[in-house]
């Protein structure tokens, strides 16, 4: 492992584990039997310590960062930049400069009519 590069297979640290519980991160238990809400899914508030022991830094991340991303919050939203706006700057037509673009396009116009007179 280098300098500055997290281990993402060591288990979650406190301050993921705090930052989804913030955010309402549940886990799956089951099913419901009956009742209204018959084959929906059981979900289960989690402790830190659930999720110190049960998730690695790349897994509670990698759900931390989805969890905000669903939000309309912007500032949830995190930190990394998805898109860049590049301005290249204009490169000359093959070594062409202005006055003579001038002068290729009035010889165009000059042999167009030429050979609409004929």
């Amino acid at each position: 492992m280098q300098r500055g590069q997290p281990d993402y297979s060591a288990e979650a640290t406190d301050l993921q584990a705090k930052a989804l519980i913030r955010e309402g991160f549940k886990r799956f238990v089951g099913r419901y039997k009956g009742g209204n809400k018959k084959g929906q899914a059981k979900k289960r508030r989690v402790s830190k310590a659930w999720i110190k022991e049960n998730m690695t830094v790349g897994q509670a991340g990698l759900v931390l960062r989805l969890m905000r991303e669903n939000t309309n919050d912007p500032s949830k939203l995190p930190a990394g930049k998805t898109a860049w706006v590049i301005t290249v700057p204009p490169r000359a037509f093959f070594g062409v400069n202005q006055t003579e673009v001038k002068e290729m396009t009035t010889e165009l116009l000059e042999t167009q009519v030429k050979k609409l007179k004929k």
